[in-house]
C-alpha cells in the first residue's frame, strides 16, 4: 500500500513544485524511504489488486486537493513510468469525480493530476462524468458569469496538453459561438453540454448532448441547445486548433488503441417509454439506439450526472440493461458523485457485458479512481464489484403507476441509501461553502436527535454543538434525553432555559402592541400562536448568535411531514442554513432513527425513549387532556399523513381517488367516510397555505425526490391559495358509494 496522507515526513521540504527531476534527486539521496520503495514495488508488478490499492490511495489524496504526497507520487509515477509492466490492455480508469460548480480552475487542477497518473500507469482510457470540468447542475450560473465557459475551454486545451497515450473522456460546457462564422447570428441557446475526447496533446473530438432534461432538478433547456445528431465529431473550431488529430472518426465512433468506442451523455439513454421521459416510444425510431447498434462499435460509454432518488437504482439498472439488450454492446456507465445544493449524486459507476451481466462497479456516494478492463471476458481480475448500500438495488415499488404499488410505513429497503445520501449531502454542503462547524437545538425529540447524529457522523463530533432550550413546558425527560444523546455522540452540549429570554421579548412587545396595534386593529385573535412561536424564535436567535460567533452554520431540524402541513416554525425549527430532513417523512424518520442506532458511527446513540416518544413542539397544552399537545393531535396520525404525501408525489393521485382508496392506516384503524374526508380536507387546505414556508425554507437535501418540497422537483405557486383542490364534478353520492364498496370484506367460504 502506498503511503497514506500521514506520511508527509517522507516528502522533500521544498517550496518548488515537484518535478521528475526533483523526485529523482530526492530518490538518489533518500533511496530507502518508505514511499519510494512502495512506488518502485508498484512498478514491478501488474497485479490488479496492488494497482487498485494504489488508485485508492491516490483518490484519498485527491480529496485533500493540495496534499504534498500526491504531487510527490505523481512525479514518482512519471519518473518510473518507462518501467511500467502494463501494455495497453483495454484498461479504463474511472475517475468518479466530485466537482465544485463553477470552480473551473480547482476542478481542472485535480483532473490534470488524475490524467498524469493514468497516462503514466498506462491506461487506455480515463473517463470522467458529465460536466466534470464545470460541475452540475449549473442553474443560471453561466447566464450571469459567461466567462466561466470560456475559462473552461481554456482549461480543456491545457488538459489536452497533459495527455499522451491515454484517451481522456471529459464533460464540459461548449460555447456554440466557437462553431459560428464571423458575424453569423446565434439562433437558439448559447451552449452545448458536451464531452471532449483528449489524447496525444490534442482534442480528438466532441460529443454533444441530444436530449435535455427539464424535470426534477434539471432545467438545461434554459441555456443549452440540444445536439442535432449523436456521435463523436470534430467541429470547425477543433479542426482549426488541432488539424493533425489522428484518431479515426467514422460514423461517430472513436478508435482507441484498436477498439471502437461510441459515447453518449446521461439523458441520451433515458429516452424511451417506461423511463423518466419519452422521446421515442419505439426503439427502432431512436437515433441514439441506431448509433449504438452499428456493427463496427465495440464499446459504449455513457457519462452521466444522475442524482440519487428513492427507488432510482432499480430503475437505473433496468434502463441500462435494456440499452445493452437492445444494442448488444458492452456498456461502461460513469456517474458523478457529490452534493450540489439540494442534489446528491451517488456515483456507483459500472460496467456491463454485452449480455447485460454486471462486471464491475465503483463505490456509491464516494469519489473514487478505479480501473475496469474493457474485455468481453467476464472474469477479469481488474473488475471489482463494490457493494451498494443495503437494499438500494431493490425496487421500493413496482412502478409509480402499477395497480399493486402501495405505501408501506415499515419500508426499510431505502434506509442505508438515505443515510449515505444525507451524510454526503451534509459534508459537501459544509465543505463547499467553506464551513466545518454546525450548531443546532436538541429538544429531546426525534427530528433534532436524528439531525444531531447525522451531523456528528458527517462532520465529526468535535465540530457539532447542541443546545437544549427548555421552556416551562419542556418535560424533564426530554432535557435528560437530549443530554444523554449529546454525551453518547461526544458533541458539545449545554442547556439554556428560554423562559427568561422569552419574557424579555414579550413584556415590552405586549405593552407596545396594546398601546399602538390594538387601537387600530382590535385585540389579537384568541387562536394566535404568537406566544408559542416566540419560544421557538428565542431558540433560533440563540443558535444564530453562537453560529455567528464561531463561524458555524445553524441547522434546521424540520421534517417533510411538518413542512407539508405548515407545522414548522419559520423563525424556529425551520431556521437555519440547511434542512437535512426536509425530504424525509416522519414515518421513515422513525425507522431511520432505529437504523442509526444499529448502523451509525456511534451505536445506540439515541435513547430509546426519543424514538418511541410521540412527536410534538412542546409549546402548547392540549386543552382536552391537559397534557402537552402532540403533533399527531394537532395534525393527524403520521402514518395517514405520510401516505397522503406519498399518493400525491408517487401516484399523482387527486383528492377524490385518495378519499375512496384504502390507506394502510385504515387496515387497523377503520375510518368512516366523514372522518376520512375531514382529515384529507385538513391536509389539502393546510398544504396550500404552507407553500410560502416551503419557499423560504433553507436548502433541503433531496433523498426521496418524488416531487419534493426542495423547490426543484415540484414548484407550487405561492399565491395559489384559492385553487380548488377537489373536483366539484365528482358526485358526492358516487364517492360515498365507492368508499363503502372498497371497504367490503368478503367472508371466506364455509367448509361444510
Amino acid at each position: 500500500m502506498i503511503a497514506s496522507k500521514k506520511s508527509t515526513k517522507t516528502i522533500p521540504d521544498t517550496s518548488a513544485s515537484m518535478t521528475v527531476e526533483t523526485y529523482q534527486q530526492w530518490a538518489n539521496t533518500k533511496a530507502n524511504t518508505q514511499l519510494i520503495d512502495q512506488l518502485e514495488a508498484f512498478f514491478k508488478t501488474a497485479n490488479p489488486t496492488v494497482i487498485q490499492s494504489f488508485c485508492s490511495v491516490i483518490d484519498d489524496l485527491l480529496t485533500q486537493e493540495d496534499h504534498p504526497t500526491l504531487d510527490f507520487i505523481i512525479a514518482g509515477v512519471q519518473a518510473l513510468s518507462p518501467k511500467r509492466p502494463l501494455a495497453f490492455q483495454q484498461l479504463a480508469g474511472i475517475f468518479q469525480f466530485n466537482p465544485i460548480v463553477g470552480a473551473v480552475a480547482r476542478n481542472a487542477k485535480l483532473i490534470k493530476k488524475a490524467i498524469l497518473i493514468a497516462d503514466a500507469v498506462g491506461l487506455d482510457l480515463l473517463v470522467l462524468p458529465e460536466m466534470a470540468l464545470m460541475g452540475y447542475p449549473l442553474k443560471d450560473l453561466i447566464i450571469r458569469f459567461p466567462h466561466l465557459v470560456d475559462q473552461g475551454v481554456d482549461a480543456l486545451h491545457e488538459l489536452a496538453l497533459a495527455t499522451y497515450h491515454t484517451r481522456v473522456i471529459l464533460g464540459f460546457v461548449e460555447p456554440r459561438k466557437l462553431s459560428l462564422a464571423e458575424d453569423e447570428p446565434l439562433i437558439g441557446k448559447p451552449y452545448y453540454i458536451s464531452v471532449a475526447v483528449l489524447g496525444n496533446r490534442q482534442i480528438q473530438g466532441l460529443v454533444r448532448k441530444s436530449y435535455l432534461p427539464t424535470y426534477q432538478d434539471y432545467d438545461d433547456a434554459r441555456t443549452i441547445e440540444p445536439a442535432s445528431q449523436p456521435g463523436i465529431y470534430r467541429p470547425v473550431w477543433v479542426k482549426q486548433c488541432y488539424p493533425h488529430a489522428n484518431d479515426t472518426l467514422e460514423n461517430g465512433l472513436l478508435t482507441v488503441h484498436g477498439f471502437n468506442v461510441g459515447i453518449t451523455i446521461c439523458e441520451d439513454l433515458w429516452n424511451q417509454a417506461n423511463f423518466n421521459t419519452t422521446h421515442y416510444t419505439q426503439p427502432a425510431d431512436c437515433p441514439i439506439l441506431a448509433y449504438l447498434s452499428q456493427p463496427e462499435l465495440d464499446w459504449h460509454i455513457n457519462v452521466s450526472a444522475s442524482v440519487s432518488r428513492a427507488g432510482k437504482e432499480a430503475q437505473k439498472q433496468t434502463m441500462l440493461k435494456t440499452i445493452v439488450e437492445q444494442t448488444q454492446r458492452p456498456l461502461l456507465y460513469v456517474n458523478a458523485v457529490g452534493g450540489q445544493d439540494e442534489c446528491i449524486f451517488d456515483g456507483a459507476s459500472r460496467l456491463y457485458s454485452e449480455e447485460g451481466e454486471l462486471l464491475g462497479r465503483s463505490k456509491a456516494f464516494a469519489q473514487q479512481l478505479t480501473i475496469f478492463q474493457l474485455t468481453k471476458e467476464t472474469d477479469s481480475a481488474w473488475n471489482q464489484i463494490n457493494a451498494l448500500p443495503a437494499g438500494m438495488e431493490k425496487p421500493l415499488y413496482p412502478t409509480a403507476v402499477s395497480a399493486d404499488c402501495s405505501f408501506s410505513s415499515m419500508e426499510t429497503n431505502d434506509l442505508a441509501r438515505t443515510y449515505q445520501s444525507l451524510i454526503l449531502g451534509i459534508q459537501d454542503y459544509f465543505k463547499k461553502t467553506g464551513f466545518n462547524k454546525a450548531v443546532l437545538g436538541i429538544s429531546g425529540g426525534l427530528d433534532s436527535a436524528v439531525t444531531a447524529v447525522l451531523l456528528a457522523d458527517a462532520l465529526g463530533a468535535e465540530n457539532v454543538f447542541g443546545f437544549s432550550f427548555p421552556s416551562q413546558l419542556t418535560p424533564e425527560a426530554n432535557q435528560s434525553d437530549a443530554e444523554i444523546l449529546a454525551k453518547n455522540l461526544g458533541i458539545g452540549f449545554d442547556t439554556c432555559a428560554i423562559a427568561p429570554i422569552t419574557q424579555q421579548f414579550l413584556t415590552p412587545l405586549e405593552t407596545t402592541i396594546a398601546k399602538t396595534v390594538d387601537p387600530l386593529w382590535g385585540n389579537a385573535t384568541t387562536s394566535s400562536f404568537a406566544k408559542d412561536n416566540v419560544q421557538a424564535m428565542s431558540r433560533a436567535t440563540m443558535l444564530r448568535l453562537v453560529s455567528n460567533n464561531y463561524n458555524a452554520l445553524p441547522v434546521a431540524t424540520s421534517d417533510k411531514s411538518e413542512l407539508y402541513m405548515g407545522y414548522a416554525t419559520i423563525n424556529g425549527d425551520l431556521s437555519g442554513a440547511l434542512a437535512p430532513l426536509g425530504d424525509v417523512c416522519k414515518t421513515k424518520l422513525r425507522l431511520l432513527a432505529t437504523w442509526l442506532n444499529d448502523n451509525g458511527k456511534t451505536k445506540n446513540a439515541m435513547p430509546r425513549s426519543i424514538i418511541e416518544r410521540p412527536s410534538g413542539a412542546d409549546l402548547a397544552v392540549n386543552p382536552q387532556t391537559g397534557a402537552l399537545l402532540t403533533a399527531e393531535e394537532a395534525l393527524m396520525p403520521y402514518v395517514f399523513l405520510d401516505e397522503i404525501i406519498w399518493r400525491i408525489e408517487v401516484l399523482q393521485q387527486p383528492f377524490e381517488d385518495q378519499l375512496i382508496a384504502v390507506f394502510e392506516y385504515e387496515q387497523t384503524h377503520p375510518l368512516n367516510y366523514e372522518e376520512k374526508r375531514a382529515w384529507l380536507e385538513k391536509f389539502f387546505q393546510r398544504m396550500q397555505f404552507a407553500v410560502f414556508k416551503w419557499q423560504i425554507s433553507p436548502p433541503i437535501l433531496i433523498v426521496d425526490g418524488y416531487g419534493s418540497l426542495a423547490k426543484t422537483a415540484y414548484r407550487h405557486p405561492i399565491l395559489a391559495t384559492q385553487c380548488q383542490w377537489w373536483n366539484k364534478k365528482a358526485s358526492e353520492s358516487a364517492l360515498r358509494q365507492a368508499f363503502e364498496a372498497n371497504r367490503v370484506v368478503e367472508e371466506p367460504p364455509v367448509d361444510c
